[in-house]
């Protein structure tokens, strides 16, 4: 896996998936489950085709995202 910016990872994407992942990302921000930990992601293209996003809390991944890319730039 090579890892990519977000511009990157959101210029491969559709409207729908962009949509998606910011509900995700903000849903497990405000998670009373974070208590005050602090959040990052991280993307990476899997392959031609898709793109993965990581969520760490405190460098602990807790999610994983696979999305398939629309569009090749």
């Amino acid at each position: 896996m090579i890892k990519i910016s977000k511009n990157e990872a959101y210029s491969g994407l559709d409207d729908i998936d962009v949509k998606v992942i910011d509900q995700e990302l903000d849903l497990m921000f405000n998670s009373d489950q974070r208590f005050e930990r602090e959040m990052t992601t991280q993307f990476f293209l899997k392959d031609e085709d898709t793109i993965n996003l990581l969520v760490y809390w405190d460098d602990q991944e807790v999610a994983n995202y696979e999305f398939k890319r629309k569009s090749k730039k």
